[in-house]
């Protein structure tokens, strides 16, 4: 199966190592063998070990708001203000 999705190739059968998704159209269109629900430390860890299985194709869930480009996620030396604000605990 091979799809694009925002400019990133999801292909089943080639050593793509992960995708990012953003449409829910795209998500639906594509078959799993896991979804794990939950993008902490656990879920990325059980994620990790699935996929060194290549014949595996595995989904997480992270249900957050996203981040991409905010500096104080995108900025190490920032991270202290994200302490005590909701939006980021």
């Amino acid at each position: 199966m091979s799809e694009e999705a925002n400019g990133t190739n999801v292909n089943r059968t080639s050593k793509v190592k992960y995708s990012v998704v953003y449409d829910l159209n795209t998500f639906k269109s594509q078959d799993y063998d896991f979804i794990i629900i939950g993008g902490g430390t656990a879920g990325l860890a059980i994620a990790a070990r699935l996929t060194k299985d290549p014949d595996l194709f595995v989904s997480v869930i992270k249900a957050r708001s996203d981040r991409r480009g905010d500096p104080l996620i995108d900025t190490p030396t920032l991270f202290l203000g994200t302490f005590n604000k909701l939006e980021y605990d």
